[in-house]
């Protein structure tokens, strides 16, 4: 095969695969959901409500901002404490009933300044 054979078989392989994820890219982008132009009550928020402790009571909070691990305000995420025994083994309230009559209280400190 001539030199320019190469060439041309190169430049029809390489346009093929830009093509070919362009046209990926396209189709997926077209699949995502998109955000509605207008939108409806559907209810409203009455208390905010976060477990700090996994089977423990709650809290309620304010304000929280909500993210991939859930929500989030200040440190405070939820459940992001457990209650461990002396084998570092989860207890529930499922196991432990007794476990929701915990109530935590947070008490907020500043952050430590850098």
């Amino acid at each position: 095969m001539s030199s320019k054979g190469s060439l041309v078989t190169a430049a029809v392989a390489t346009a093929s695969v830009l093509g070919g994820a362009y046209c990926a890219y396209l189709y997926k982008k077209a699949r995502e959901p998109k955000l509605p132009t207008e939108w409806i009550e559907v209810g409203f928020l009455k208390d905010l409500y976060a477990y700090p402790i996994k089977s423990c009571a709650p809290i309620i909070l304010n304000q929280a901002v909500t993210t991939v691990l859930g929500l989030n305000d200040g440190w405070l995420r939820d459940r992001i404490l457990m209650v461990v025994d002396d084998k570092y083994n989860f207890i529930t309230a499922r196991a432990y009933p007794e476990l929701l009559l915990v109530q935590p209280e947070i008490r907020t400190a500043p952050y430590p300044s850098s």
